[in-house]
């Protein structure tokens, strides 16, 4: 999480200073990097063989769409089409995730779970963020510079869910250190 933190930082805080022919490269990288980063979150959580060979396969290919799409297509101000299908793919593996969750745990809330809180901040943000990256391309200047503002809030409502599952992660890390170092050692073997 801290890495995906500095490599937010790092991206978005250049993205002003580079010159114009970088723009390009620079804007599939971060696209690559974000599926990357969010699907190898999502698959370190799934169980089942068949979602993870799928998710890898999809990866495939998405990987080798964005390599062909960087060499064949002109970008506007953004990479469209590339963030459409990544928003789309990690929209279908959350589902995934989230059907597999609900089939498998009966007694425990999802929300106790501190992974239903990064999955719900990769929605928030990817679903607000989706029809302006699809149609940036087709709108003004003014009016990108405008709606840009609003992607901010997203960022920073899926930064705060983080935030969310990294402390009740840690919480849940010490009740498993409290209740196992609180527990007697009562073998009674004498052989």
């Amino acid at each position: 999480m801290a890495l995906y933190g500095v490599f937010c930082f790092i991206f978005l805080y250049s993205y002003y200073k580079l010159p114009e022919k970088l723009l390009d490269p620079y804007l599939f990288l971060y696209t690559t990097l974000e599926y990357a980063f969010f699907t190898s979150l999502l698959y370190s959580n799934i169980q089942s063989r068949n979602v993870k060979k799928l998710i890898l396969g999809l990866s495939a290919i998405f990987i080798l769409f964005q390599i062909v799409s960087y060499f064949k297509a002109t970008i506007g101000r953004l990479d469209t089409v590339s963030i459409g299908i990544e928003t789309i793919l990690l929209f279908i593996y959350v589902i995934l995730l989230f059907s597999e969750y609900f089939r498998n745990s009966k007694s425990v809330f999802i929300y106790n779970n501190h992974f239903f809180w990064i999955a719900l901040g990769i929605l928030i943000y990817l679903g607000g963020t989706f029809f302006f990256n699809i149609s940036a391309n087709l709108i003004s200047r003014e009016q990108l510079v405008q709606y840009l503002k609003l992607t901010y809030v997203l960022e920073m409502i899926k930064t705060s869910l983080f935030a969310v599952a990294l402390i009740m992660s840690s919480l849940s890390g010490k009740k498993k250190e409290l209740t196992q170092n609180h527990i007697p050692y009562l073998d009674l073997d004498m052989n």
